[in-house]
């Protein structure tokens, strides 16, 4: 008879975790693209538009070269070029391969103006649709969709 050690199985649980949370998932993926702040989003939130691209280059890490830019009464306010670091959280929702329930990822851009776009920011994902909410705590700073024809330009242009 085998006889299971406590500990083994727990390291080998813990190893697991550890693989899992630094797996890049099907939903790393699918975040890349061109999205855009609907004008119901703009309104609200008083800016003339904003627009986000998540470049496909994916470290192993979540390291992605992105792209923000938002302009108020037709002043741009960011315009920059920086990086987004993208984890997954571990939450339920994220190990689930329904594409309908949200999932749920840590983002850090390399900005230096945090005042006007925070640096550190939570993403809810929504695959199906292709929409992206950025927020921290309570404040959404951002409801994005994603652009399926500039997306795919930028596709095809990496082809070439």
């Amino acid at each position: 008879m085998i006889e299971f050690n406590s500990n083994a199985i727990l390291i080998v649980i813990c190893i697991y975790l550890l693989y899992l949370s630094f797996k890049p998932s099907i939903y790393d993926q699918l975040l890349n693209g061109f999205y855009e702040a609907d004008p119901d989003f703009c309104d609200e939130a008083g800016i003339d538009m904003f627009y986000l691209y998540l470049n496909n280059d994916a470290t192993i890490w979540g390291d992605r070269s992105c792209y923000i830019l938002a302009s108020i009464d037709d002043e741009i306010i960011i315009n920059e070029p920086t990086t987004a670091h993208i984890t997954s959280q571990l939450t339920w929702s994220n190990f689930s391969s329904n594409l309908t329930t949200p999932k749920y990822f840590n983002v850090k851009f390399d900005i230096d103006d945090s005042d006007i776009f925070p640096s550190e920011q939570k993403i809810r994902f929504y695959p199906s649709i292709g929409k992206i909410v950025l927020y921290t705590g309570d404040t959404i700073t951002a409801v994005l969709y994603k652009n399926g024809a500039n997306s795919e330009l930028k596709n095809v242009d990496e082809c070439d």
